[in-house]
């Protein structure tokens, strides 16, 4: 996912951008309720644009990059079909294409044909990426420890641990209910395919 974008739009700077839910008519939120919710809100907003600063400070890479490169860095062969990256990024197709398109032009990866169809695309490494991604996952682990794990003791920590897992226990599980009811939702093609082709035009192909 691009982090570095992820901030809801309120209109409002920070501190004020998470908008508080009591109102003075009707307490939509209790007190603690409107608390949690603000500074969970502020604490996201203000942790990614910190580590997207970190990140493009120390590597010259956006979220976007570290992203599909670390996705790259752990895929066999260092090689992805569009797809598969975008439920990296949660990119729409054209965006993606677009965020490819611009790191094929900087060197880190290059769009190579599938050898059974030229329609169809796989998205590869390059030896450029591959060392701009080795060098920025150290930093991107000492950002982490810096402004996520030493500001906590080892009980809050454990806390925040549980806290996260309860929240995407749920959001996944409303996710797994949605494609349940709708199997073809986000389902993943059984082709390679070039971020801008429709699924009915794309040929056969492995990715591996």
């Amino acid at each position: 996912m691009d982090h570095a974008e992820a901030r809801p739009d309120t209109g409002k700077s920070l501190p004020d951008a998470g908008e508080s839910l009591l109102d003075a008519g009707e307490s939509l939120l209790d007190k603690d309720e409107d608390r949690a919710w603000q500074a969970f809100f502020e604490t996201q907003v203000r942790f990614w644009r910190k580590l997207a600063q970190l990140l493009q400070q120390d590597t010259g890479l956006s979220e976007p990059d570290f992203a599909i490169l670390s996705a790259l860095h752990q895929a066999p062969g260092g090689q992805l079909r569009p797809f598969e990256l975008s439920g990296v990024t949660q990119f729409e197709k054209s965006r993606l294409h677009h965020q490819l398109t611009r790191m094929v032009g900087r060197g880190l990866i290059t769009r190579e044909r599938c050898p059974d169809d030229a329609r169809a695309a796989i998205i590869a490494l390059t030896d450029h990426g591959r060392s701009a991604i080795t060098a920025a996952l150290p930093r991107r682990t000492a950002h982490i420890r810096d402004w996520l794990i030493e500001p906590l003791d080892a009980g809050q920590l454990a806390a925040l641990t549980e806290i996260s897992d309860a929240i995407l226990d749920k959001l996944r599980t409303d996710d797994t209910t949605e494609q349940d009811e709708d199997p073809d939702q986000d389902r993943a093609p059984e082709r390679c395919q070039d971020p801008d082709q429709d699924d009915s035009a794309a040929g056969s192909c492995s990715a591996d």
